[in-house]
């Protein structure tokens, strides 16, 4: 059996055993079967297109199923917290890493899509709605 794979912009055949489609099926893969050739959609999540999943992956602890949305400021801005900010109703969150004369230090991700981002914040950006940490 042959089969095309599919990451992104990576495209690879491959042949494949029976055994080798059942572990994939097992691993959650999307198997397509166009005529007698198997297509693989692999689903690589960037977590980089999700401020939450960047804010995580900056040590930040968050809990399962919470979007940044769902936050409620409940903390001081301090290294280790979130920064949580409203853009027209789109909510979006920052990990808190430095101060400086200027503002906050974050990191983000998502805030360009898909990306990750390092960058000051003013102390006075209208967009901060609050603080959070988790309790």
């Amino acid at each position: 059996m042959l089969a095309i794979v599919c990451s992104y912009k990576i495209i690879q055949e491959i042949k494949l055993l029976e055994n080798d489609v059942i572990s994939l099926i097992q691993h959650r893969e999307i198997l397509i079967v166009y005529k007698e050739k198997v297509v693989i959609e692999t689903k690589v999540e960037d977590i980089h297109c999700s401020c939450i999943k960047t804010a995580r992956a900056e040590g930040i602890i968050i809990p399962p199923q919470t979007d940044a949305e769902d936050l409620i400021p409940n903390a001081t801005p301090a290294v280790g917290h979130l920064v949580l900010f409203n853009y027209d109703n789109i909510f979006h969150v920052a990990a808190i890493k430095a101060y400086t004369n200027e503002g906050f230090l974050i990191v983000e991700g998502n805030k360009t899509p898909c990306q990750k981002d390092t960058r000051i914040v003013n102390f006075a950006d209208p967009h901060i709605v609050g603080f959070w940490k988790n309790m």
